[in-house]
């Protein structure tokens, strides 16, 4: 019988994080050390591999977090994915970066609007909003590069602000929303997108997630105000 391992990667963010699971569960390898993505990402995929005593060959489906966020995270990533793609028969989805930060949310028990934040430096966030419920997300607003100032009008009372740079929002402490910072983020929660996007009544991910042919992949840059 198949093992069907899939393997899931968040570099897009301060976060370096690889989650490697069969029908079984996964394990998570995971580091917030700054610029250690270039270095411990191929290790943290071979340790991974190491522990379910399999290869490269055995795995059927890579998840990328594809952004928006780091322009560096991003390209680090989608580089080493398209070499572990190159010549297999391995499928290969995009993943909405502010997606997983959502459902890194809703794993803290959050339900309702979560604004899924990145710093992207200067006056910017890249920020969207979702509606979460138990087995759902639903976008509410295009992912993109907002402005600090249009993003303190979007957040209210009972909301949750999840992910890095909310700090920069100076009136965030008064808006009564709760804030999740890098414990929201994780290649588990891409991870968990993917599962759902493969379930046939999960239509809220559409658009969310895709299968792409590696060969025209391109990291989502849309969002960065600066590229």
């Amino acid at each position: 019988m198949s093992r069907q391992l899939t393997l899931s990667i968040e570099t897009a963010s301060p976060i370096c994080s690889v989650f490697l699971a069969d029908q079984n569960g996964g394990v998570e390898r995971r580091t917030d050390q700054r610029g250690a993505h270039a270095e411990r990402l191929p290790g943290f995929i071979q340790e991974l591999l190491d522990e379910y005593s399999a290869s490269i060959h055995d795995v059927e489906a890579i998840v990328l977090s594809a952004g928006p966020g780091s322009y560096t995270g991003l390209r680090i990533g989608a580089s080493l994915v398209k070499g572990l793609c190159f010549g297999r028969s391995i499928s290969f989805y995009a993943a909405n970066t502010l997606a997983g930060i959502a459902l890194g949310a809703s794993a803290e028990g959050v339900a309702g609007t979560v604004h899924a934040v990145l710093d992207a430096r200067r006056t910017h966030l890249y920020h969207q909003s979702f509606r979460m419920d138990k087995d759902a997300i639903q976008p509410l607003v295009q992912p993109m590069a907002r402005e600090l100032d249009e993003i303190r009008t979007l957040i209210q009372a009972d909301d949750t602000v999840s992910g890095t740079g909310w700090q920069r929002l100076t009136t965030i402490d008064d808006s009564g929303a709760r804030l999740i910072g890098l414990e929201g983020i994780s290649a588990l929660h891409i991870h968990r997108l993917f599962v759902w996007s493969l379930d046939q009544q999960a239509t809220s991910c559409k658009g969310l997630i895709e299968r792409v042919a590696i060969e025209h992949f391109e990291p989502d840059y849309r969002g960065n105000p600066y590229s």
